[in-house]
């Protein structure tokens, strides 16, 4: 069995990714780390949490770093600034689901929980799944904070994950909490939803650890 991973520079995708290792034990031959760059990896802080989930469990790993700046302003320019976040993930998820499937993986994990940020409320959560057919597993999606925080310093990956890193500047002032499948149907129609994955699949950057 793979996984395929959302692996963002903060503390809640390692954990995740951590958790589902240990859950599937055996099971689990290969990890397939999907990083989006909206800036520069400053001292390889991927790199690090990757090694890092490597050496706690063991199994195989490979990074594909997917550049994400050019996809993003793309949706600031043509899209609702509102919807911003919600179009991310869906092409994120998009994007991961091809890499997924030309790697054979199995599943697609993430480290989203349920209502932290704008693209996580129940409704966008809905609205981002709609977009792949891949079964996607949220280890940390009912956490507590405190909950995932603790588990990342038992591991050693949360000395990792608060390193200076990535950071995205696509935010919107005022993020959509709730939306609709019609609604982001309706602006990706403003744009080439198949030539943006399939850019960013030929300008992925793969690296085996």
């Amino acid at each position: 069995m793979k996984a395929a991973v959302l692996l963002s520079g903060g503390i809640d995708s390692p954990v995740s990714a951590y958790i589902v290792a240990k859950k599937l034990g055996k099971k689990l031959q290969e990890m397939i780390f999907i990083n989006f760059q909206v800036s520069d990896d400053k001292g390889d802080k991927i790199g690090k949490l990757v090694r890092r989930i490597k050496e706690l469990t063991g199994i195989r790993t490979k990074l594909y770093k997917i550049p994400y700046e050019m996809i993003q302003r793309m949706f600031i320019e043509k899209c609702m600034t509102c919807l911003t976040c919600i179009l991310c993930k869906r092409f994120m998820f998009r994007i991961a689901e091809k890499i997924a499937k030309n790697e054979n993986a199995d599943l697609l994990v993430t480290g989203e929980n349920l209502s932290q940020v704008a693209s996580q409320t129940l409704d966008n959560m809905v609205v981002n799944t709609n977009a792949i057919k891949m079964r996607i597993i949220r280890p940390i999606l009912c956490n507590d904070k405190e909950e995932t925080i603790a588990i990342a310093k038992e591991t050693g990956l949360f000395e990792l994950s608060i390193l200076p890193g990535i950071k995205c500047s696509a935010v919107p002032q005022n993020p959509a909490t709730k939306s609709t499948v019609q609604q982001l149907e309706h602006e990706e129609s403003k744009i080439d939803v198949n030539e943006i994955v399939s850019n960013a699949l030929n300008a992925a950057v793969q690296i085996e650890y």
